[in-house]
């Protein structure tokens, strides 16, 4: 599946996003053992051929579980064993075997759409984005992509990257952390693990980014950020989990990221810290030196009932006004 071209840059929801300082986006698909290609996105443009900043920049491998959780976060229920886990492995080892000899010929008989797509791997010009949680889905998924060839690997979600920190360091494995504000994902953990993991890898030389994959609530992606700040973090170090540092993972570091001569001028400019929702206000933003609205549907309801109620409150005509009760008068 290529994401890109389902992206609508018509949606409600994108100026809601920018009104939080959120320019860019990376575009990803889901489901499935390999979801398909990515793609890097200006969240202000025609279309999604307008939008492209980087067009299919790597493929979303989801490894399997070890484990199957049950209810939800308020109530969850009993964790059990994936009892199909090795079954899942060897599926995808087979595949990505196919994949490498199929990209090894310049010319095959018969073109394979799927394969097609995964030579980017091989060769080195793509990533590969590989969402796993538990400690051991970390290392076999990386060892299992390095065994087929491919060496630009990115972790995603990495709960239990801490605990594998060596072996990220030594394979010089990235990640992206999603969902920071979340309870741990052991029972032995301390409670604020989450918010504290990204100062812990940082420390550690390891190079970390932020992820929000809720796309109604992605705008709170920098206050995530923030939390890291609050747990450890220097401020200047919070604010590359979301600018500099992830521009590096996903390999656009050259053109966004930070404020220098020759990259696009994509940027924006908050009348508070931007990294805490009490002050976040964005009053100036630009992707690619041009300057945004920054209303969205959401402000325009806003302003609309608020402006009724105020009318409302208010005096209407001179004969209401003359009703009005005079103060300190019986």
């Amino acid at each position: 599946m290529r994401a890109l071209i389902a992206y609508n840059t018509d949606s409600e929801i994108t100026p809601t996003v920018r009104t939080n300082g959120i320019l860019m986006a990376q575009i990803a698909p889901r489901g499935g053992y390999i979801s398909g290609s990515s793609s890097i996105v200006s969240l202000d443009a025609w279309n999604w051929e307008d939008a492209a900043l980087k067009a299919d920049d790597g493929l979303w491998m989801n490894w399997p579980s070890i484990y199957r959780r049950s209810g939800w976060w308020a109530e969850p229920g009993q964790t059990e064993r994936n009892k199909n886990y090795d079954g899942n492995k060897a599926e995808i080892e087979a595949f990505l075997a196919t994949a490498l000899a199929y990209s090894q010929e310049s010319t095959p008989k018969t073109t394979n759409l799927k394969l097609e797509a995964m030579r980017g791997l091989f060769d080195g010009s793509k990533r590969l984005y590989i969402t796993a949680s538990y400690a051991k889905e970390i290392v076999e998924s990386v060892r299992t992509a390095q065994k087929h060839g491919i060496k630009n690997i990115v972790v995603v979600g990495a709960e239990d990257a801490w605990y594998v920190k060596e072996f990220l360091k030594e394979n010089r494995i990235p990640v992206l952390l999603a969902n920071l504000h979340r309870l741990p994902g052991r029972v032995e953990e301390d409670v604020d693990m989450p918010y504290k993991l990204p100062s812990l890898l940082h420390k550690e030389g390891i190079l970390v980014g932020l992820l929000y994959d809720d796309l109604k609530s992605n705008r709170n992606l920098p206050f995530f950020a923030g939390t890291a700040a609050g747990f450890g973090l220097e401020r200047e170090e919070a604010l590359k989990l979301i600018t500099s540092n992830t521009a590096k993972i996903l390999g656009i570091e050259a053109e966004v990221g930070t404020l220098e001569q020759g990259k696009r001028a994509t940027l924006f400019v908050s009348e508070g810290d931007a990294l805490d929702m009490r002050t976040n206000l964005v009053s100036l933003a630009m992707i690619d030196g041009r300057k945004l609205n920054l209303t969205n549907k959401q402000i325009r309801l806003y302003e609309k009932f608020r402006d009724k109620y105020e009318q409302q409150a208010a005096p209407t005509t001179e004969t209401e006004t003359q009703q009005q009760p005079i103060q300190g008068r019986n």
